[in-house]
């Protein structure tokens, strides 16, 4: 006598939940004219500053890239950083991006001006709740007895 499966289906319950990251890419091009006015500073620094929610309570996730431009406007000299955290207010760079000197020497200096550009990265994570969810199926095994 053979055992028939049971035709009842049942609900099992599961809870899930996800992060979602997403990354935003962004490009800056400062442009500095009359540098002849500024070679007493010696140095050229480039620093980003994230303008954020000042309430935000968790930190931005970016990572930047600082270029200084050739006449063309291809990046020559790179400084590029790890992913870093921001907090409201915080900033992050370099101090001394290229030595006034070498930027007197160099091809990035055009007619008294020159050009940094920053490209950055944000990276921002979103947390979806948990839920329930209900799936319907069978949750009897199979068992065919003979």
């Amino acid at each position: 006598m053979a055992a028939t499966r049971s035709s009842a289906s049942r609900r099992a319950l599961c809870s899930a939940s996800a992060i979602v990251c997403k990354q935003v890419t962004g490009t800056h091009v400062l442009r500095v004219d009359g540098y002849s006015h500024l070679r007493e500073v010696g140095k050229i620094g480039a620093y980003l500053a994230i303008a954020s929610d000042p309430n935000a309570k968790e930190p931005v996730s970016a990572r930047t890239k600082f270029s200084v431009l050739d006449r063309l406007r291809n990046p020559g000299l790179v400084k590029e950083t790890v992913m870093a955290s921001f907090k409201a207010g915080g900033t992050w760079g370099y101090g001394c991006l290229i030595g006034g000197e070498d930027l007197h020497k160099s091809e990035y200096l055009n007619n008294d001006s020159f050009a940094i550009r920053c490209d950055i990265t944000v990276t921002t994570v979103s947390e979806r709740p948990d839920h329930v969810v209900f799936i319907a199926g069978n949750t009897e095994p199979d068992v065919t007895q003979t």
